[in-house]
């Protein structure tokens, strides 16, 4: 997740598009808290942390500002 802030910043610098950074960094927070959830023991703290994105995984893509880049049957 390191390397996405760098991305980032060389996104910005070459004038390319900071949502489709903002888009991957999203997506692989949500595969690595999968990860964490299926391989490692059961821990009631991923329940907390997994609820929010069960409640809102769509609000999250819509404020990242991605609805304009995709067409409504994507979500």
């Amino acid at each position: 997740m390191v390397k996405i802030k760098r991305m980032r910043g060389l996104a910005l610098e070459c004038h390319l598009p900071e949502e489709d950074i903002e888009y991957m960094e999203y997506t692989f927070g949500i595969i690595a808290l999968a990860r964490e959830y299926f391989f490692r023991p059961f821990d009631e703290d991923i329940k907390k942390r997994l609820h929010p994105l069960q409640a809102g995984s769509m609000r999250g893509v819509r404020t990242l500002g991605l609805k304009k880049q995709f067409p409504s049957s994507c979500f």
